[in-house]
C-alpha cells in the first residue's frame, strides 16, 4: 500500500517554475509503474499532428487510464478520432458509453482536462468527473491565464485526486508544448491591444500633423494682415464687407 499522499501546492506549470499556482494539489513519490503510464502519455502526446484551420500551433496531449488493480485500460492522443478531439474525450470513447469502466481508475494526461468547450461538446474535466475517475495525473496547467488551474480545481472539488508528473516528465511536456505556451502567451485580446495602441499612435500622428498644418496656415495669414492696409486686417474694428466677414 502507498503511504497516503500528503497536499502540497503545483510546484510548476507551463508559464515557468517560479510560477505557484493556488491550487492544490496530491503529490506523491510515483511509483516506477506510475512514471511508466507518464512516460507513455508524454509519448502518445508527441503523435499529434498539425490542425489545418485552426489556430496554431495546437496542444500536444496523451492520455492514458488505467484500472486501480493497476490493469491497462486504453489510451489515446490528441485528434486520435477526428482533428481537434482532445486526448480526453478520444480515451473515454475508445472505451464505450456508459460503460463505467473508468470508475476508480487513474487516468494520466499531459495537459490539464479543459473545463469549456463550444456545445454540445463536453469539457473533459466534466466527462472525467461523471465518469468517476479516481486520480488524475497533470503533466502541466494549462498556459493560457485566463482558465489556468480551473480544471484542476473542479476535479478535486469533486472528490478527484489531483497529482503531477515527475519533474524530469514535466519538462518534456513543457518542451513538446513551448510552441503553444507561446502562442497561448500572446492571447487575441493582447493583439487587440496592440491594434489599438497602434490606431491611438495613427490618430495623435494625425492630430499633431493636422495642428501643425493649421498653425502655419495662421502664420501666413498673419503675415498677409502685417502686409495690408489697417482697415483690411483681420480684427480691425472698422465696418467690414460681407465677404470679408464670411472668410473670418
Amino acid at each position: 500500500m502507498h503511504n497516503p499522499p500528503s497536499l502540497t501546492t503545483w510546484p510548476w506549470c507551463s508559464t515557468g517554475a517560479d510560477k505557484v499556482p493556488s491550487v492544490s494539489i496530491r503529490r506523491t513519490q510515483p511509483t516506477a509503474d506510475e512514471i511508466k503510464w507518464m512516460a507513455r502519455a508524454v509519448d502518445l502526446a508527441e503523435r499529434c499532428v498539425t490542425e489545418s484551420g485552426r489556430p496554431q500551433p495546437s496542444p500536444k496531449v496523451g492520455a492514458v487510464a488505467v484500472a486501480a488493480s493497476g490493469a491497462f485500460l486504453g489510451e489515446a492522443h490528441r485528434g486520435q478520432l477526428n482533428q481537434g478531439d482532445h486526448a480526453e474525450y478520444c480515451l473515454i470513447s475508445s472505451l464505450g458509453v456508459e460503460t463505467g469502466v473508468l470508475a476508480g481508475a487513474t487516468v494520466y494526461t499531459t495537459l490539464e482536462p479543459c473545463t469549456t468547450r463550444n456545445p454540445p461538446k463536453i469539457p473533459c474535466a466534466e466527462r472525467m468527473i461523471a465518469e468517476q475517475v479516481r486520480v488524475v495525473y497533470v503533466g502541466m496547467l494549462d498556459p493560457d491565464a485566463r482558465i489556468r488551474e480551473l480544471g484542476c480545481k473542479a476535479l478535486r472539488e469533486a472528490g478527484i485526486d489531483v497529482r503531477d508528473f515527475t519533474a524530469e516528465l514535466r519538462d518534456r511536456v513543457h518542451s513538446l508544448n513551448q510552441p503553444f505556451v507561446d502562442r497561448s502567451a500572446s492571447p487575441r485580446d493582447a493583439e487587440a491591444q496592440q491594434r489599438s495602441t497602434t490606431c491611438r499612435t495613427t490618430v495623435a500622428s494625425a492630430s499633431r500633423a493636422a495642428m501643425g498644418s493649421h498653425s502655419r496656415l495662421d502664420g501666413r495669414w498673419r503675415e498677409r494682415d502685417q502686409s495690408m492696409p489697417t482697415p483690411l486686417r483681420r480684427g480691425a474694428s472698422q465696418a467690414r464687407t460681407p465677404h470679408e466677414t464670411l472668410k473670418t
